[in-house]
């Protein structure tokens, strides 16, 4: 039980799929609407997330860097 809904939440990661794929595979597998429909959003919004900490994280790098060498 607990794969499928790991399944549901790993294709709505996928960027090609998302929720367009997370949600009819949960319907199709029987799993409850709404609890199928909170994990695809979850795991939707996770990768975003992810990118966003890393991003802000070599922003600040590059800044230091600059700092660094500017003058």
């Amino acid at each position: 039980m607990i794969t499928k809904y790991l399944i549901v939440f790993l294709i709505s990661m996928v960027p090609l799929i998302e929720l367009r794929g997370a949600i009819p595979y949960a319907v199709a597998f029987h799993i409850p609407t709404l609890p199928a429909y909170l994990i695809a959003v979850i795991g939707n919004m996770l990768p975003a997330h992810i990118i966003h900490f890393i991003s802000l994280h070599h922003l600040n790098m590059h800044y230091k860097y600059l700092l660094r060498y500017s003058s």
